[in-house]
């Protein structure tokens, strides 16, 4: 049971990693995109 829900912890946490890594990704490259719109203007 123990072992069980340690697994199920460690799932979620490689989930969350993951997850933030996607949104950090998001938020970079739409930083990117404002950045390269204002080098235009």
């Amino acid at each position: 049971m123990i072992k069980a829900s340690l697994h199920f912890m460690s799932q979620r946490n490689t989930v969350d990693r993951q997850s933030n890594q996607y949104k950090t990704q998001v938020l970079n490259s739409s930083i990117r995109k404002l950045t390269a719109r204002y080098q235009l203007s």
